[in-house]
């Protein structure tokens, strides 16, 4: 299906293609300086445990690194009293500090990827039910890859609807006139658009 914006407002990939309802139709037949609704802030239910988390790997990252600049450390020491003294270095406690050094430098690297994947899901939104639901107005489908039009001076989006999403919105179309709403992932911005089906 393509997209025609109405107005204002770009739609890039992965935007989101919602319903309206039945109060920004009638909001957008009203008024052409309705720019669309906003969704509103949702809850961080992770904001805490990403800053315990932070606060947790701080700590450790700083115990293992004093660690392993003190094995380091005692590895450069053994070897400079060794040379200084003309004692032959010792191969077997040579290669004890040697692997005490790499394992601690080991454990650090871990430490930090397991971290990272952590963080990671816990910037990731919980979900209550199905993405479908997730937001204010139901989502239908996403944009695929969307463009400005400088000639036409409004943008254009192709994008994919679930089939079944897309039969109800038209049973329970209220303008009459394939108006969806369009929200880019980094925005809280709705806007309207026009949409076409395609067929192949």
């Amino acid at each position: 299906m393509t997209l025609e914006l109405v107005g204002k407002g770009n739609a890039s990939a992965n935007s989101m293609i919602c319903i309206p309802s039945a109060d920004d139709v009638t909001a957008f037949k009203a008024s052409d300086a309705f720019g669309g609704p906003e969704e509103p802030q949702h809850q961080d239910f992770h904001e805490t445990l990403r800053k315990e988390l932070r606060q947790k790997h701080e700590r450790e990252k700083q115990s293992l690194r004093r660690k392993w600049k003190e094995a380091k450390d005692k590895l450069a020491e053994y070897r400079a009293d060794c040379i200084l003294n003309k004692i032959p270095i010792d191969g077997t406690e040579s290669l004890k500090l040697q692997e005490e050094v790499k394992n601690l430098k080991s454990k650090r690297e871990i430490a930090n990827e397991s971290f990272n994947e952590q963080m990671r899901s816990f910037w990731l939104p919980r979900i209550q039910g199905s993405l479908r639901h997730s937001c204010s107005r139901e989502v239908i489908g996403f944009v695929t890859a969307g463009a400005y039009s400088l000639r036409r001076g409004h943008a254009f989006a192709v994008g994919l609807v679930v089939k079944k999403a897309l039969d109800e919105f038209y049973l329970t179309d209220r303008s009459k006139a394939s108006l969806v709403l369009v929200r880019e992932p980094s925005a809280t911005q709705y806007r309207f658009a026009r949409i076409h089906i395609c067929v192949s």
